[in-house]
């Protein structure tokens, strides 16, 4: 969405790209969690800028149906180097 709504703003693709990312990495380290669920919200974050980057033609209400029809795909993980290996998916952990 950040990406969407950069380029809707006036940014190109590419720097709408650069800046979700780094938005969404800031947030990580501003407000830090454990390991594991650091991981899988950067994961998710670039499975995130991954879909756009395939489906940049979608409207915004596209975009979240289609993240909508990848939950109940995600795949579970308990393992740090199990979620780094895993692309293409979303991602969770359970407390």
């Amino acid at each position: 969405m950040i990406v969407q709504k950069s380029v809707f703003s006036g940014r190109d693709f590419k720097e709408a790209m650069v800046w979700a990312k780094t938005i969404t990495n800031w947030h990580e380290d501003f407000s830090p969690n454990r390991p594991l669920a650091r991981a899988m919200d950067i994961h998710n974050n670039k499975a995130g800028r991954d879909l756009i980057t395939i489906h940049q033609d979608k409207t915004v209400e596209e975009f979240t149906l289609l993240l909508l029809e990848m939950l109940p795909l995600s795949r579970k993980h308990t393992e740090l180097q199990e979620l780094i290996n895993d692309t293409g998916y979303l991602v969770h952990i359970e407390d």
